[in-house]
């Protein structure tokens, strides 16, 4: 079973960076903790970053190997803090998240399932 969580987020112009700290590559791609612990354990399978054409709408999804690592992921305490950053970079830049979901991928009909944690609420 796969758990996919997928956030999607609007700017209100290309000139304002997704990210003010990401090199182009994700904070996540120098960070040896994420790596070990996520990655490389494959409790995190897949991050892909997709834009829309006219570059104003973003989509971030992660696939998860169960619904545990998704949770333990969101909990991190070492990754609360970077997603802390992030979250007041979005807000000072006018970005908004407009919509996190997540989706079984094990169920054939890849209903899609509300995500309402209380630990991802302020992030």
């Amino acid at each position: 079973m796969t758990i996919q969580l997928m956030a999607t987020m609007t700017r209100p112009s290309i000139d304002i960076p997704w990210h003010s700290f990401d090199n182009g590559r994700g904070w996540y791609m120098n960070d040896a903790y994420y790596l070990l612990n996520w990655h490389d354990s494959n409790k995190l399978i897949s991050t892909t970053f997709s834009a829309s054409e006219d570059g104003l709408t973003a989509t971030y999804v992660r696939e998860f190997s169960d619904w545990q690592a998704m949770d333990d992921f969101i909990s991190d305490q070492n990754l609360l803090a970077i997603r802390s950053l992030i979250t007041t970079y979005y807000k000072t830049m006018g970005i908004e998240i407009i919509n996190i979901e997540t989706k079984d991928m094990s169920d054939i009909s890849n209903q899609k399932i509300p995500f309402n944690s209380p630990k991802f609420a302020d992030n």
